[in-house]
């Protein structure tokens, strides 16, 4: 089952436009003043100017940032700093951080319209009070669990409650009622980056170091499209040095290399048109509509590493008003071994969810995942969900029930501020566990 739920939320990119032109979103509202509300304002404040500070301290436009769309530069705080893009999100949308936003929105409205029926479900406030204090534990997380137990509260299920958590015994994070019988339900959310992604996306850097210096010391307005074929990890430290450098001067465009380690093509920066749209509009320095008048694309699953000289607004930092240079390079790895890693084998999460399960007790698992990988990649994934993941897999002496995969695609797009892939399989044990069916699976996409 799968479904696209997309935000009709305009991007304010008219310098003539003033924030309280921005439509307001009770949803997302109701949920932030909750949040708040279990911290106390004065605490708030107090973290609200450190993040401020944190915001302030990144590069500006005119420079390159160590980050990209997909894997975004986040203070430690990633609890309060949620809270503050929302804030930003509401108030000040000329400010909010247009990817990351894209993934914390769609869950805080999910949970602000229903958020009357949360804080009715016994240790809902509690788990979001914690997450919001420093306890180190995670905020998708607990995101997660609430929209799972909102999900079970409506459908079908009675006396949702959240279990207290020991460190001596093992227990799931949900029970229920189900026909005055008990359930148990029990939530993995897995991390936005893999950390096979994460390392491959270091040795991007440490491989492009004198590319990028190359494109921006000597003002080539180009863009260097470059295929891995093999794992970066596999690539010689002076991969990009012997193969590409020395071509960068006197290569016309097009593919300049095509062999068994890389396929690079260029192209020229497409300055031009982006000055002709900045003739009556701003652009979002983190938006993909940038992307795409550069570069005319913008493929979320692939690297982006681009540096310009921009005119910031002054008024409105994140918007650029002029350009006189850009340069980019957008890469990504198509060999097999790079694909399968990315894609996860989700056999020991799952294990690990069931072991926190009581014994013999009528019970469920919900594994989330965020995707942003590829077809490759997705359809390796999809096999593994559809055709191994419950393959062989023995519960032992836990009555596992029901297992939901939900995979989630977040992004922003060039008119829109964010948009949702959702994709939820499920597996059950036999045809008389559909009296434990969760239905709609759906969480964040769920229709109305």
């Amino acid at each position: 089952m799968a479904f696209r739920i997309r935000k009709n939320a305009p991007i304010p990119a008219l310098s003539k436009v003033k924030d309280t032109a921005w439509p307001d979103n009770p949803d997302v509202r109701r949920w932030l003043n909750w949040a708040i509300s279990l911290i106390g304002e004065k605490t708030w404040l107090g973290q609200k100017a450190k993040l401020k500070s944190f915001a302030s301290s990144r590069q500006p436009a005119s420079h390159q940032a160590r980050a990209d769309s997909n894997f975004p530069v986040t203070p430690d705080d990633r609890a309060g700093w949620y809270l503050y893009q929302c804030e930003l999100y509401l108030d000040s949308p000329f400010d909010f951080d247009m990817p990351q936003c894209s993934r914390i929105i769609p869950v805080v409205q999910r949970l602000g319209s229903h958020l009357d029926k949360i804080v009715l479900i016994p240790g809902a406030t509690e788990r979001m009070r914690r997450s919001l204090v420093g306890t180190g534990i995670d905020i998708d997380s607990i995101l997660f669990e609430l929209t799972v137990a909102s999900d079970y509260s409506r459908h079908g299920f009675t006396s949702v409650e959240f279990l207290s958590e020991s460190p001596s015994i093992k227990t799931p994070d949900l029970r229920m009622l189900r026909n005055n019988r008990e359930f148990f339900v029990e939530c993995k959310r897995k991390r936005k980056m893999t950390e096979y992604a994460r390392k491959e996306r270091e040795r991007w850097w440490q491989l492009s170091v004198k590319l990028r210096k190359e494109l921006v010391d000597n003002r080539m307005p180009m863009l260097v499209d470059i295929f891995f074929h093999i794992p970066l990890s596999g690539c010689s430290d002076d991969v990009l040095d012997r193969k590409v450098v020395p071509l960068l001067k006197v290569a016309t465009y097009g593919t300049i290399v095509e062999d068994g380690e890389l396929t690079v093509s260029l192209r020229q920066a497409r300055v031009d048109d982006l000055k002709e749209t900045l003739r009556t509009s701003m652009v979002r320095i983190d938006g993909p509509l940038l992307y795409e008048k550069l570069y005319g694309t913008f493929e979320r699953w692939r690297g982006y590493t681009g540096a310009g000289i921009f005119r910031p607004s002054p008024s409105k930092p994140r918007y650029i008003t002029d350009v006189t240079f850009a340069a980019g390079c957008i890469w990504s790895c198509d060999a097999p071994d790079a694909m399968r890693a990315k894609a996860q084998h989700f056999r020991r999460d799952l294990a690990e969810a069931v072991d926190q399960l009581p014994l013999g007790k009528p019970s469920a698992v919900h594994l989330g995942f965020e995707a942003y990988d590829g077809e490759g990649v997705e359809a390796i994934r999809y096999t593994r969900l559809k055709d191994e993941m419950m393959k062989g897999f023995n519960p032992g002496d836990r009555s596992l029930q029901a297992m939901y995969c939900l995979l989630f695609e977040f992004e922003s797009t060039s008119t829109e501020n964010w948009s949702v892939n959702e994709r939820s399989d499920f597996w059950l044990k036999d045809s008389a566990s559909r009296n434990w069916l969760l239905s709609p699976s759906m969480l964040v996409a769920e229709e109305n």
